[in-house]
């Protein structure tokens, strides 16, 4: 069997995308092609996803989800393409009826700007959203010259595509984006869903699209952009959400970090606990 490591972060909405397609995957089309994916945590809070082992060895851009396997001539770091290549040895994701629509759909959910649904814009807008760890590593003089140039392109890569990606055109157009492709998500599910679990129906079981459309719309939701969905696309993702798959990668946790701090709150309040929040809390966030 294949091995593989998927490099994942637990607040990360890609990684959370990947997690779900491989927990919803099923059956290899044959036992030749089955994939022994183990997991591994990069926590983005301690800057770990720019260490210099991480940005030389497995993504110079930096993020996460990122797929590496001695089979790989090097690590897949796009969500869409570790979908793709899981697909290829099952095939219960991308099944050959709907695999145009798949393709295409999936498609235009990734060049919609997932950063931009997520996130409230900063305190000082003039700034962006700029990336202050990776200039404190820059600053020290002993660093290598490999993690340096590592460093450099990093913060070349989040200026192009993070450090404006609050403000608000970005932000305008992500949602008129996202609010046209779930009318488009409702159609195909209006179409076959026909009262089952899935997008296109209990006959052919969870899709990558389904892997990917439930992830979003539950970390849209999560980010107070409910009116960009369809009720009803809406109500199926809730529902996938009790489903053994998705407690199986989130255990009861939402998608982001600042909304799960919101309930740890509210439960240390309600159940009256003695100790210090930020002590409890920790013990709860691991």
């Amino acid at each position: 069997m294949a091995q593989y490591t998927l490099y994942y972060f637990q607040w990360s909405l890609f990684s959370t995308v990947a997690r779900y397609t491989i927990a919803l995957r099923g059956e290899p089309s044959s036992p030749a092609l089955a994939m022994n994916i183990e997991e591994k945590v990069i926590d983005l809070y301690k800057a770990e996803n720019i260490s210099e082992w991480y940005l030389v060895n497995i993504n110079p851009k930096g993020q996460v989800p990122a797929l590496a396997s001695p089979k790989l001539p090097s690590p897949i770091t796009e969500t869409l393409d570790i979908t793709y290549l899981l697909s290829e040895s099952y095939p219960r994701l991308l099944p050959s009826v709907h695999r145009e629509t798949i393709k295409s759909l999936l498609s235009e959910l990734n060049s919609i700007s997932a950063f931009a649904l997520s996130f409230e814009p900063p305190k000082n807008q003039a700034e962006g959203s700029p990336n202050p760890k990776i200039d404190q590593y820059l600053a020290q003089p002993d660093i290598s010259d490999t993690w340096r140039k590592a460093l450099e392109f990093k913060r070349e890569f989040h200026a192009k595509t993070l450090l404006r990606g609050l403000d608000e055109e970005p932000v305008q157009r992500a949602k008129s984006q996202a609010k046209e492709y779930f009318k488009k998500v409702l159609e195909q599910y209006t179409l076959y869903n026909k009262g089952g679990a899935w997008i296109f129906g209990d006959e052919i079981g969870p899709t990558a699209l389904d892997a990917h459309v439930i992830t979003w719309t539950v970390r849209i939701v999560e980010a107070g952009n409910a009116g960009l969905i369809p009720d009803e696309i809406q109500r199926y993702a809730e529902r996938a959400t009790q489903a053994a798959e998705w407690q199986s990668i989130k255990m009861g946790r939402p998608t982001k970090f600042n909304t799960w701090l919101k309930m740890l709150e509210k439960r240390h309040a309600e159940e009256g606990i003695d100790e210090p929040f930020n002590t409890w809390a920790s013990r709860q966030i691991t």
